[in-house]
C-alpha cells in the first residue's frame, strides 16, 4: 500500500491536499491530542474515505513541545509500515512546526520521500533523501475536483439548500438567463436609479402573481423617467400589460421568478455576476446565494448560525467568495467579508467585493492589504467577455 503521513493541520485543505492528487491508500494523520478532537478525526476519517476513496486512515497524537516524543513516534509508524511492505511518504503541506522538524529527522534517518504541496497553484515539490528517488509522482491521478457543499463538508460547515431562494434556483431556464441579461443592461444604464427605481417593486411582494399591480409615483419624483424606466420593462417583456397614468402605473409580472428579481433589486448584480462565471466554462462549480451553517449541523429547515454568501465560485478546490454591492460601501463590509471567508473558507479561499460604485483611495489599499479584490463602477462599461476575464484572472496562477 502507498501510505501518506500526514502532519495534522487545522486547515481543512492542506489535511487532504496530497489525496486530491494522488493514489493514496492509507493516510496516517500525525499531530497533538487536543487538536484531533475525537468529532472531528472521525467526520475527517469519514470523509476522506467516502469522497476521496482512501481506505484506510489512522490518527496517531504526540506529545506537545517534545521533539524526541514526535521523533520516536514518527520512527515507529515508518518502521511497522515497512514491515507490511508499505511505502511511507511524508506530506509537509501543513502541520506544527515541530512536528515539521521531526519529519525531516526521520525522513533523513529512515530515508522517507517527502514532498509538498503549494494549494494556490498546485505545484509539487519533492524533498527527497534517497539517491534512488521514491517519487511521489509515479502515484498521480487526475485531481479530484470537490463540489462546494464537499468542500464545505470538509471545512466542518454544510449548505444550506433549503434556505435557497427559488428564483436563485432556477438560472439553466434559458428564457430567465436571457431576461437577468436584459435587466443588466438596463440596470447599467440607470446606474445608482436602479436601486432607487426598485422601491415601486418592493411594495409589491404580497400582491399575487396572476394580479395587475398598481404602482404611484412618490412625490418629487420625475415622472417623465420612470415611466421611461418601466417602459424598458415592458419592452424587453419581463412586465406584462403596462398601463400608465398621470402620477401611476399598473402591470402584471411575467413570472414569479422576475416578481422576486425585481422586489430584491440588488439581485440582478448577484444573478449576472453568476452567469457570466458560468459562461466563461472556467470554473469547475459557481452558485449563488448560497446559505453557509457555521457549525455543519441543522435543525430542522432553518440551521442555527448561517450566512448568505451572494456569490461562490471554485477553480482546483480554491473558492471565491463573493459579496456584490449594487450601492456604496464602507470598511465593514471588508472586515464582513474577511471575517466569513477565514471562518468557512478557510486560509486559501480568495475574496471578491462586486461594487458598482467608485470607492476612496483609504477604502481601495485597505482592500489590498487584506487580499480583497475589490471592483468599482468601471463594471458597467464591461462586456460579459471582460467580466469573465476578470472573474478568471483571479485565478491566474492556476491556469
Amino acid at each position: 500500500m502507498n501510505v501518506n503521513i500526514e502532519f495534522f493541520s487545522e486547515e481543512a485543505l492542506e489535511n487532504i491536499a496530497t489525496c486530491l492528487s494522488y493514489s493514496i491508500d492509507k493516510v496516517i494523520y500525525v499531530g497533538y491530542l487536543d487538536n484531533m478532537k475525537e468529532a472531528d478525526t472521525k467526520k475527517l476519517s469519514s470523509l476522506v474515505k467516502e469522497i476521496l476513496d482512501v481506505k484506510h486512515v489512522e490518527f496517531v497524537s504526540v506529545t506537545r513541545h517534545s521533539l524526541p516524543d514526535a521523533i520516536s513516534t514518527l520512527e515507529n509508524i515508518v518502521t511497522s509500515e515497512r514491515q507490511k511492505d508499505n511505502v511511507c511518504y511524508f506530506d509537509l503541506t501543513g502541520g506544527d512546526d515541530l512536528i515539521l522538524v521531526a519529519g525531516g529527522i526521520v525522513a533523513e534517518r529512515l530515508r522517507v520521500a517527502m514532498h509538498q504541496i503549494d494549494l494556490s497553484t498546485g505545484i509539487l515539490y519533492e524533498h527527497s533523501p534517497l539517491e534512488d528517488k521514491t517519487s511521489i509522482l509515479s502515484l498521480k491521478k487526475n485531481t479530484h475536483i470537490l463540489s462546494i457543499n464537499d468542500y464545505m463538508r470538509f471545512r466542518g460547515t454544510c449548505v444550506n439548500s433549503n434556505m435557497h431562494k427559488d428564483f436563485k434556483s432556477h438560472i439553466d431556464d434559458d428564457d430567465f438567463v436571457n431576461d437577468i441579461k436584459k435587466l443588466w443592461n438596463i440596470s447599467c444604464h440607470l446606474k445608482k436609479k436602479w436601486n432607487l427605481y426598485g422601491k415601486y417593486f418592493r411594495t409589491t411582494t404580497l400582491v399575487p402573481i396572476e394580479d395587475y399591480v398598481l404602482c404611484h409615483l412618490d412625490n418629487g419624483d420625475d415622472a417623465n423617467a420612470v415611466f421611461s424606466f418601466i417602459k424598458r420593462l415592458a419592452k424587453i417583456g419581463v412586465i406584462l400589460d403596462l398601463r400608465i397614468f398621470k402620477r401611476s402605473f399598473k402591470f402584471k409580472y411575467k413570472n414569479q421568478r422576475i416578481k422576486d428579481c425585481l422586489c430584491d433589486s440588488g439581485s440582478i448584480l448577484e444573478l449576472y455576476t453568476y452567469l457570466t462565471a458560468m459562461e466563461t466554462g472556467f470554473f469547475d462549480s459557481c452558485d449563488v446565494g448560497v446559505h453557509l451553517d457555521w457549525d455543519g449541523t441543522m435543525n430542522g429547515w432553518r440551521a442555527d448560525v448561517t450566512n448568505e454568501i451572494d456569490g461562490l465560485i471554485m477553480k482546483n478546490n480554491i473558492p471565491t467568495f463573493i459579496s456584490c454591492k449594487n450601492g456604496r460601501i464602507d470598511s465593514s463590509a471588508l472586515y464582513e467579508l474577511d471575517a466569513v471567508t477565514s471562518e468557512l473558507g478557510g486560509k486559501y479561499a480568495k475574496k471578491l467585493i462586486i461594487s458598482t460604485q467608485y470607492h476612496d483611495q483609504a477604502l481601495i489599499e485597505r482592500a489590498k492589504e487584506m487580499d480583497i479584490v475589490l471592483t468599482n463602477r468601471d463594471i458597467y462599461k464591461w462586456n460579459q467577455d471582460e467580466f469573465g476575464k476578470f472573474l478568471t484572472n483571479i485565478y491566474k496562477d492556476m491556469n
